[in-house]
């Protein structure tokens, strides 16, 4: 079924609560429980609940809903910005650098911080602060929940999840380059806390762009990122280097990324334009707020190119995978292979009757995931589009 009308009204009520000079229009016969449903899949509800009035003909009942969400964002608000102020201080105390990175620094620029959803903080910190950087989350509560290579992952129960980054990776070897010495390059952030950096605007929006290509190829963007986007280019964009900007972005191979993004968020807010002539748009609305699986298995397939061949090779590969995971994987789910690796095949067996058991058409489903051509070549397009088909970029 056509949810056009649909997408554009989401999209009228954004720029009615982000924009100062636009008055919502009403419209009638709107599904509003696929708009409310479509709002909470991309994380943007709660930024729907600061419209001033009810629009005519919302049911109450989803108007309560947004205004939840609303209420839940200031609450989850609060507590981040409380959980921050108190690692950067214990930061202070034991002289670690640190930076925070993403949504952290783009809330500012909001309206109001909380209508830009964190699922977690994220801080950049220098690889040789790692044993006190762990002393000092454990000092105020916090649990060590995985380690990584490029981040660390701790958590505070029973809502804090905190991603502290050793690098800005974004998989791109230009861009990574260029942020391997962006300790060199940042500022003090305030005058209360020297240890607390930021990087210039410039930077920011660099690794903003390069996150985001990032997720767009592997599982998609949503929404929310168009929103970031939207705030920057309102707020931030007149204080840029171009300049620098596009030389490092062209070097990165993301310039055409960039132009297309733009493209499609300036035809999202434009009233007039008609959202169901672009499948760009559309494979955007149904990625959700951090992309889907299908999306990251279709990049997967697609990966040494869209021959026959090399697409069912690759197919066959990711079925493997799904049915049978490797040992690492199941060492998190089954103590059992921790200790006795040798039963890998009976916790294949256990895994997938467990999953029959709890939905089988879930299970089913999944299995189907690498067969679904159409998917495939959306996908495949989409990547084409925006210039990121090309493994050597991403």
């Amino acid at each position: 079924m056509n949810k056009t009308r649909e997408h554009k009204y989401i999209f009228k009520m954004l720029k009615a609560v982000l924009s100062n000079n636009y008055t919502l229009t009403v419209e009638k016969d709107l599904d509003w429980n696929y708009i409310y449903k479509l709002c909470k899949f991309h994380q943007i509800d709660n930024i729907i609940g600061y419209i001033s009035n009810k629009p005519e003909y919302m049911p109450e009942d989803i108007y309560k809903k947004f205004q939840l969400a609303k209420q839940k964002g200031m609450v989850r608000e609060i507590n981040q910005y409380y959980e921050l102020q108190m690692i950067q201080k214990k930061f202070a105390e034991y002289g670690i650098e640190n930076m925070p990175l993403k949504g952290s620094i783009l809330k500012k620029y909001y309206p109001s911080p909380d209508m830009r959803f964190l699922t977690d903080l994220d801080i950049l910190f220098k690889d040789k602060k790692t044993e006190l950087v762990k002393q000092a989350l454990l000092e105020i509560d916090y649990q060590v929940y995985v380690t990584g290579d490029h981040h660390d992952v701790y958590i505070k129960e029973p809502y804090m999840t905190v991603e502290m980054h050793r690098k800005c990776y974004n998989d791109n070897d230009s861009l990574d380059i260029l942020f391997d010495n962006i300790w060199q390059r940042c500022t003090k952030a305030n005058k209360d806390n020297e240890y607390t950096y930021e990087m210039s605007i410039d930077d920011f929006y660099l690794y903003m762009v390069g996150h985001m290509a990032k997720h767009f190829k592997f599982g998609g963007i949503g929404i929310r990122m168009l929103l970031d986007f939207m705030i920057f280019e309102n707020r931030l964009e007149k204080d840029c280097n171009r300049s620098y900007i596009e030389f490092n972005l062209d070097k990165a191979g993301l310039l055409q990324f960039e132009k297309e993004i733009k493209e499609i968020l300036k035809k999202c807010l434009d009233d007039k334009y008609q959202l169901e002539n672009n499948d760009l748009i559309n494979y955007i609305i149904n990625s959700g707020a951090y992309g889907t699986t299908q999306n990251s298995l279709n990049n997967e397939i697609l990966k040494d190119g869209n021959t026959t061949n090399k697409i069912i090779k690759n197919r066959v590969k990711i079925l493997f995978e799904i049915v049978f995971p490797c040992l690492n994987n199941m060492k998190e789910k089954y103590s059992y292979v921790n200790h006795f690796p040798f039963l890998l095949p009976i916790a294949w067996i256990h895994r997938g009757i467990a999953k029959i058991m709890d939905d089988k058409s879930e299970f089913i489903k999944i299995i189907k995931r690498p067969f679904n051509k159409h998917k495939i070549s959306e996908t495949g397009e989409a990547l084409k589009k925006v210039g990121l088909d090309k493994d050597e970029i991403l």
